[in-house]
């Protein structure tokens, strides 16, 4: 990947064995600022090259679809909103047989994406099927549950709280340990 692809393509993109998955996992689960870790399951530059893929990696998504590990299936894009309608639509327009798990929207075991990236003017570039390998990540979330909204006293030096979940991250601190906080005058 080349730097300038990254400014408008937020995905970074490396094999990894399928042995080594698992370590990988172990490193990011203590990467904050990682959102997702994928696995690609197909992907295609327009509907007919999508199918293609789809096909080709049938086996890969025949997994999935027998497992009866509950799901769920979104669809999100990049540089362009979709209205449920879309959404739906979409999701219809798959050459995907139907899962045989039972779906669930609010804590679902594996969470599938219809990821679609538009350039920057809108125009088309890429579309996606997706399992996001950390679907029950357990700091994800996180910092909703300690925004600055919602603090009770909210001092002029008080730490946002990404900037602190990062320093405790880098500091590798755990339940128990000592810290000093470098903010102390509030």
């Amino acid at each position: 990947i080349k730097i300038e692809d990254l400014e408008d393509f937020p995905l970074f993109e490396f094999e990894v064995p399928t042995e080594k998955v698992n370590s990988l996992k172990i490193v990011l689960e203590r990467a904050i600022l990682v959102s997702h870790f994928f696995e690609r399951l197909a992907d295609g530059v327009d509907r007919a090259s999508l199918d293609v893929s789809i096909k080709t990696n049938y086996t890969r998504i025949e997994e999935e679809i027998d497992d009866m590990s509950t799901y769920s299936f979104d669809v999100t894009a990049l540089n362009k909103k979709f209205t449920p309608d879309e959404k739906k639509s979409r999701l219809e327009s798959l050459d995907v047989p139907l899962f045989k798990a039972k779906c669930d929207l609010k804590n679902p075991e594996r969470v599938f994406y219809l990821y679609e990236f538009f350039n920057l003017d809108k125009t088309f570039r890429k579309t996606f099927i997706f399992k996001d390998l950390f679907a029950k990540r357990k700091h994800k979330n996180v910092f909703n549950v300690y925004r600055l909204a919602d603090r009770v006293f909210l001092g002029p030096t008080s730490t946002d709280p990404e900037l602190a979940f990062l320093m405790c991250n880098q500091g590798q601190v755990k339940e128990g340990s000592m810290v000093y906080d470098p903010f102390v005058g509030t």
